[in-house]
């Protein structure tokens, strides 16, 4: 006979474990949008002083 709690345990696992997969690339996508948002505002930053109007 086997325990019904076993397989309570296991789904519950396998539940957790999705999570913590979508909750970490969530986190890796976002660091990654992040540093890719700062790159590009350095980018521009340094595009729009060269093409600035003389003061």
């Amino acid at each position: 006979m086997q325990n019904p709690r076993w397989k309570d345990w296991l789904a519950q696992a396998e539940r957790d474990f999705e999570w913590a997969g979508a909750f970490l690339y969530d986190r890796v996508f976002s660091l990654r949008l992040v540093s890719f948002a700062n790159k590009w505002e350095k980018h521009l930053s340094k595009r729009s002083l060269i093409f600035a109007e003389p003061i």
